[in-house]
């Protein structure tokens, strides 16, 4: 069963899943799960899937026990788990779930504005998403303009309900030209935050309705000292 989305957004179904080779069935009887997972995914999959019971009862063996699964990442990630029904009195069935979570919508949006050879800055704010610090690295996509900096680039995040830790974005232009655009991510083990970040020039103003006057005539003084 395939769950697929966009980090900081959620994946949820309903899955119906039937009981192969069921005997033995006299009466209503209820059926529990368990996941299992890579061990070191662990972490982050417990935070990001959740399994509820929705029809974990049947009294059918061709009756399928229903299970609602939600997917909600907080960063990108690629993995599959194994859903697995138990039967208490002996009995498990394995299903495949593949969690694929790509990249999320940017956080943001910051615009830092510089003079040719001198360096601006922009300074924010951030915490982590749970009462814990969290080791975190930040650092600019492969593809962002080389004039784009960012400091510190690793260290530990602060808690929700902090003062956070405080982000430094550089803008360093070297030549004139088209804008300078970078992807800057800030990524603990749970959670991963996007900013697009643009490198802009000072608008220069043009002198408007200025006319240009050249007198292309000597006053009548100079005249007579070239006869």
């Amino acid at each position: 069963f395939p769950f697929r989305c966009k980090a900081k957004t959620s994946a949820r179904r309903v899955l119906e899943l039937p009981l192969r080779s069921l005997a033995g069935l006299s009466g209503p009887e209820t059926f529990t799960h368990e996941l299992i997972c890579p061990p070191n995914m662990e972490g982050i999959i417990g935070k990001s899937l959740t399994v509820n019971p929705v029809e974990p009862t049947i009294t059918d063996p061709n009756q399928p026990v229903r299970f609602q699964v939600t997917f909600e990442p907080l960063r990108p990630f690629s993995t599959s788990v194994k859903l697995v029904i138990v039967r208490s009195t002996g009995g498990r069935w394995p299903f495949e779930l593949q969690l694929d979570a790509v990249d999320p919508d940017p956080d943001d949006h910051i615009t830092i504005e510089a003079n040719l050879r001198t360096t601006s800055s922009v300074a924010f704010r951030l915490t982590n998403r749970f009462a814990a610090y969290a080791p975190f690295q930040a650092y600019f996509s492969t593809d962002s303009a080389m004039t784009l900096q960012v400091h510190p680039s690793s260290g530990l995040l602060g808690p929700v309900d902090t003062q956070g830790t405080v982000f430094t974005v550089s803008f360093s232009p070297t030549e004139y030209g088209k804008l300078q655009r970078g992807r800057l991510v800030i990524q603990t083990e749970d959670t991963q935050w996007a900013y697009e970040v643009t490198g802009t020039h000072p608008h220069v103003m043009v002198p408007q309705n200025v006319s240009s006057r050249v007198e292309s005539r000597c006053a009548t003084a100079d005249e007579s000292l070239l006869l």
